[in-house]
């Protein structure tokens, strides 16, 4: 939530917003990663919540 403010705030600076998800441990991390948790947030295209493997390849390709 924090994120999507501050992207609403300050349009000018930022385009996107990353949450990286990462490790063997998360419970609901499929459901994160497989777009579960936008139905419950208001801005839901603001903030990506990615892999950590994900994120690594969008960067090495100039895409974020």
């Amino acid at each position: 939530m924090c994120l999507a403010e501050e992207l609403l705030i300050r349009p000018e600076e930022y385009k996107n917003a990353y949450l990286i998800i990462s490790g063997d441990n998360w419970k609901l991390k499929d459901f994160y990663i497989s777009g579960g948790l936008k139905k419950h947030l208001k801005f839901p295209d603001l903030v990506n919540l990615i892999t950590l493997e994900k994120f690594v390849s969008l960067a090495n390709k100039g895409l974020l």
